[in-house]
């Protein structure tokens, strides 16, 4: 349809003014022009005459879901699939106004008796690929979009789709043969260059050169996508750019400020684009005398999660309520019974299925003195929102221990106790060094499951090392610390966890592990044991089951170290460059626990073996941690740096 076609519809019913068929036809012409609000006023005529012919009351559904309102459009649907013949689209259209409002297992039922209608359907075939996948379901919604693409080639974003799926499961060579294709055959479509650059960070690197490359790679393709113009319509890239996040980067164990800068200056033009009445920046109004200031935490994460403990939870807690209004938005999923506390503890909380440029306009309307973000790169939604002014101040934190990048974010607040001396140089934002931790943990904990050494294939007589950090966070760099340990106490045995959907992932990471052991002349076979996905309960089992905790070098554990921690485990770490390479450095210094904290790889190597070596240090340090880890939960040094902070952003005084 084409704006000929509105104008021949219009004409025709200028003449005809009572022709339901013309409105129909006009409601249709509007749509295809993204002009929903008329075509839903034309198709709302034709529709409400006797006896409406059920392609009509299909029309009038799917328009009500390319105009957000899916519940209606559902209702709609179904009455025209209940009145007329069956019929795939309208299956298809069912289907996709069904996963937007969460009903993802009826969306797919819907798709697959779609297929059963059409069988060879591209669309139907994409989004039943799109919804297995969320469901974790890899290998059917990977043939599903694979089907998909070999019927439309052409297909940009599902082909995009098929090589990103190919990239979570560790399948990288063949996801960038996917985004080299398809560059070939749209070389400025940047949606598709911007899934392709970010596909150039792995998961896991088989050697330190491989990730050089890879790093190379993407600052290239990077610096051509600051060079493209953004197309006419940011809708697709916007979801893009919320599905497809840099996450990767920030494991390379590198200052990636300027990269960040690139991306977070391309988010904040494609937002600006789709929503300019959020750009303007908002002036300063501080509070009146007796007035609370008012101080807003958007996060997707207000439930049993790592950001919650570390930070949400201590902040909704411990702020004054007679000097600080809180209003907590959660634009996320999977609400629990932390999510019920947030509720209880926050002002106002606000939650529910809403569209990004809704919960900019509800925040808004809060009238916020400061907005707090403690994780940025972790939401499709709150990275969307962080890129507009919705508040005269915004400050993001270390949830996602990584820049935004973002001239929409002012400050970063961080812990005074890990930042670098040149932590500055490290954000764009501007830097706050907040006392202690600028948090407060709080353990929440499941109760460990009961685990024997028998079970995780170790006996009696050797040390168990808790590695528990995702595998990408151990660079190839560090490899060789293991056989090293493991060469001066052959009785060490490394636990390792698995990745959530990628055997191959798996694999790759330890043929890597296997190759730094051989170097050594040992087997890791015997040294290591891999336990793939664990329960939150099992996890904490093994955590205490193990003798010793090994930090993670280039970006150190943080939750899961103080989780050790609550099970007496001495904690080994080498502190590094960046903030989040020191995490566990700040926490046992905290904690009162120094000596297990080095400065070098050999020292490293030799702390560890040599504790796992002498079961009377082990024993000294465990009753170290069990003295300190006490203070970790109870300083709350950080709160009136806080407090001080939000006063002074409020009146504009930062």
């Amino acid at each position: 349809m084409t704006a000929d076609a509105v104008a021949r519809c219009e004409a025709w019913l200028s003449q005809r003014p009572d022709d339901r068929p013309g409105m129909a036809a006009l409601a249709e012409a509007l749509g295809a022009e993204g002009r929903f609000a008329e075509a839903l006023a034309w198709i709302e005529r034709a529709v409400a005459g006797p006896s409406p012919l059920p392609a009509w009351i299909g029309r009038h559904g799917i328009l009500l879901a390319r105009a957000g309102r899916f519940a209606e459009a559902v209702a709609r649907i179904e009455a025209a699939l209940s009145s007329g013949p069956d019929a795939a689209d309208l299956r298809w259209e069912l289907g996709r106004a069904l996963e937007r409002l969460g009903n993802s297992e009826r969306a797919i039922r819907e798709y697959r008796r779609g297929l059963e209608l059409a069988p060879d359907h591209p669309g139907i075939l994409a989004s039943l690929g799109s919804a297995l996948w969320l469901r974790r379901e890899s290998a059917p919604a990977m043939e599903a979009l694979r089907r998909a693409v070999e019927l439309r080639p052409d297909w940009v974003p599902v082909r995009d789709s098929l090589a990103n799926a190919h990239h979570y499961i560790g399948e990288w060579d063949e996801a960038e043969r996917i985004f080299d294709e398809t560059l070939r055959l749209r070389p400025d479509d940047l949606t598709s260059r911007l899934n392709a650059c970010i596909a150039r960070l792995r998961v896991i690197y088989a050697d330190p050169a491989e990730r050089q490359r890879s790093r190379a790679a993407y600052i290239r393709d990077l610096h051509a996508l600051e060079r493209l113009p953004l197309p006419a319509s940011v809708d697709e890239l916007l979801r893009v750019l919320g599905a497809r996040k840099p996450f990767l980067l920030a494991y390379q164990g590198e200052v990636d400020r300027d990269l960040q800068a690139v991306y977070g200056g391309l988010l904040c033009r494609a937002v600006a684009a789709r929503h300019p009445e959020f750009v303007r920046p908002l002036p300063p109004r501080p509070p009146a005398p007796g007035e609370r200031i008012r101080v807003g935490i958007l996060s997707a994460f207000f439930r049993h999660h790592s950001n919650w403990k570390m930070r949400l939870r201590a902040w909704l807690e411990d702020l004054d309520r007679d000097r600080f209004e809180v209003h907590a938005y959660f634009p996320g999923e999977g609400a629990d019974a932390e999510t019920a506390r947030a509720r209880s503890l926050a002002d106002a909380f606000v939650e529910g299925s809403r569209s990004v440029a809704d919960w900019a306009r509800r925040i808004r309307a809060d009238r916020l003195h400061v907005l707090l973000i403690p994780e940025i790169g972790m939401n499709s939604t709150t990275m969307q929102l962080a890129a507009m002014r919705l508040a005269p101040v915004q400050a993001s934190s270390w949830g996602h221990p990584q820049t935004s990048g973002m001239p929409t974010v002012d400050d970063f607040l961080s812990s005074a106790m890990m930042e670098p001396a040149d932590g500055e140089q490290h954000y764009t934002e501007r830097l706050v060094r907040l006392p202690g931790l600028s948090c407060r943990p709080i353990p929440v904990a499941k109760a460990p499951e009961r685990v024997t050494r028998a079970e995780l294939g170790v006996g009696p007589d050797h040390v168990l090392y808790w590695c528990c950090q995702s595998l990408y966070k151990y660079l190839p760099e560090h490899d060789d610390v293991f056989p090293r340990i493991a060469a001066r106490l052959p009785a060490a045995r490394f636990l390792f966890l698995g990745h959530p959907d990628g055997p191959k992932v798996e694999l790759a990471f330890q043929q890597r592990i296997g190759r730094a052991f051989a170097a050594f002349g040992l087997d890791a076979a015997v040294h290591c044991r891999f336990l793939g996905r664990l329960s939150s309960e099992r996890f904490a089992g093994c955590a205490q089951a193990s003798d010793i905790f090994l930090d993670s070098i280039g970006w150190s554990g943080c939750n899961s170290t103080i989780e050790g921690m609550m099970f007496d485990l001495p904690v080994v770490t080498w502190p590094g460059r960046t903030m989040r390479a020191r995490h566990s450095d700040a926490i046992l210094r905290l904690a009162g626990i120094a000596r297990t904290i080095v400065a070098t790889r050999e020292a490293y190597v030799e702390l560890a073996a040599r504790i796992g070596a002498d079961p009377g240090l082990r024993g000294e340090l465990r009753a170290e941690v069990a003295r300190g880890k006490h203070r970790i939960f109870e300083d709350r040094s950080y709160l009136p740096g806080l407090e001080a902070y939000l006063a002074a952003a409020a009146k504009g005084r930062r």
